[in-house]
């Protein structure tokens, strides 16, 4: 993106110039090498609102698109689906992977320290360990609580889904993503990551 160059009158308008390379890695640091911002072949792009595309687009078909239904006039009430703050010590490939931290975390004879060395989990404002554990502990394992999920399209990992671990502010839609349409979180998702062909 370029700025125009200020004068006394401000400009609220900018340029807008794309240009892409494809091939193997080393082909490109060699073309990068070789050019600069001077010698790239760039196209300049006219975004358009509200969309705002930083890539080349074909609109031919816009008017189409926009006879379908938006995802916003579907679903009445919205969320991200579950978040747990720590997808690193909470998502995993197999169920085996995660048991160990969630024996420690119900394991009332580990300390938050021990858990925080161990697993790299410590206290922080939007993520209380010390505060959290609590529930687990006077629950206990629970098997039924390992799900299978959805972690992005295609990539399916467990995780402990206990109100403990999630971050999500809305239960009832929550409920809604877990136990009636699992999927419908990851197939939001993609429907607002599809572009315009």
């Amino acid at each position: 993106m370029k700025r125009p160059t200020q004068t006394s009158e401000v400009s609220e308008t900018s340029e807008v110039y794309y240009a892409d390379l494809w091939g193997l890695r080393a082909g490109k640091y060699r073309h990068l090498w070789e050019n600069g911002v001077s010698t790239t072949e760039w196209q300049a792009l006219e975004p358009v609102s509200p969309h705002f595309f930083f890539v080349p687009k074909d609109f031919d078909l816009l008017s189409e698109y926009e006879r379908g239904w938006s995802i916003a006039d579907v679903f009445r009430s919205r969320s991200t689906g579950f978040v747990t703050g720590r997808d690193r010590q909470l998502i995993a490939y197999t169920r085996e992977d995660l048991t160990p931290l969630i024996e420690s975390l119900i394991n009332d004879g580990i300390s938050n320290e021990e858990i925080a060395e161990r697993y790299g989990i410590k206290d922080t404002s939007g993520w209380p360990v010390s505060r959290r554990r609590l529930m687990l502990i006077e629950e206990g394992f629970r098997e039924e609580c390992f799900r299978l999920v959805n972690y992005r399209p295609f990539d399916r990992r467990y995780t402990y889904y206990h109100s403990f671990l999630q971050r999500a502010r809305f239960k009832n839609l929550k409920r809604n993503y877990s136990d009636i349409i699992p999927d419908v979180a990851t197939l939001r998702r993609f429907y607002r990551n599809l572009t315009l062909p």
